[in-house]
């Protein structure tokens, strides 16, 4: 499978080493599942490049006043999330 691309990323500070993303501050996301907000994220790519270029994450990580709210109108709250973008 392969993950869907963030359509929109934002936070205070943004520090990108060609293998992750940190993201540190009012982070804002958006991912074809809904929108995500939380305090910091750490985006893992893929080791392929151009699946890379294309912000499509492996995994999302986040952390601080995590909320999800999901297409479908549902939302999740939480401390700490772990998302695996394939599955």
């Amino acid at each position: 499978l392969v993950a869907a691309p963030l359509t929109h990323l934002e936070a205070g500070d943004v520090d990108y080493d060609g293998k992750k993303i940190n993201l540190v501050g009012a982070v804002k996301l958006s991912h074809q599942f809904g929108a995500i907000t939380c305090d910091k994220a750490v985006l893992l790519l893929p080791e392929n490049e151009g699946e890379a270029k294309t912000l499509s994450p492996q995994r999302i990580l986040l952390y601080g006043n995590v909320y999800v709210q999901l297409k479908d109108g549902s939302t999740i709250t939480s401390e700490e999330a772990d998302i695996h973008c394939p599955t």
